[in-house]
C-alpha cells in the first residue's frame, strides 16, 4: 500500500513542477512519466499482490508445455462452436510472447506497457 502512496504523492510532486509550464511540452513529459512509473509499480509486482496474480503466474509457465496446435485448435472451438472458455486470446497472447521470453516479470512489463 505504500507504494501505491509514494506514486500518488510523486504524481502530484511532478503534476506542481509540470504545471510551471516553463516549457511547452510540460503536458507530454508529464504524462510520460506519471505513465512509466505505474508501468513499473505493474511489472514488478510480487506473486502475492492481487487475488489472482499467481493464477495467472501458474497458466503463464502451464502454457509452456502446451503446443501451438493445441493452443490454436481451442482458440477455434471458442471462437465457432461458443464453447465456454477462459480469455483465449490471452493464451494465444502469452505463447506469443513465450517465443521472445519465458519470463513472467517480463511479461507483466510488456503487459503493462501495452494496456
Amino acid at each position: 500500500m505504500a507504494v501505491y502512496l509514494v506514486n500518488i504523492v510523486l504524481i502530484i510532486f511532478w503534476r506542481m513542477c509540470f504545471t510551471q509550464k516553463r516549457f511547452s511540452d510540460a503536458r507530454k513529459y508529464f504524462c510520460i512519466i506519471a505513465a512509466f512509473q505505474w508501468i513499473l509499480i505493474s511489472g514488478l509486482r510480487d506473486l502475492s499482490v492481487g487475488e489472482d496474480t499467481l493464477n495467472y503466474y501458474n497458466h503463464f509457465h502451464q502454457m509452456k508445455q502446451i503446443s501451438w496446435g493445441v493452443t490454436l485448435e481451442n482458440l477455434l472451438n471458442v471462437s465457432f462452436q461458443e464453447v465456454l472458455n477462459r480469455d483465449p486470446g490471452y493464451v494465444v497472447l502469452i505463447k506469443l510472447f513465450q517465443l521472445f521470453s519465458g519470463s513472467y516479470q517480463l511479461f507483466l512489463f510488456a503487459i503493462a506497457i501495452f494496456y
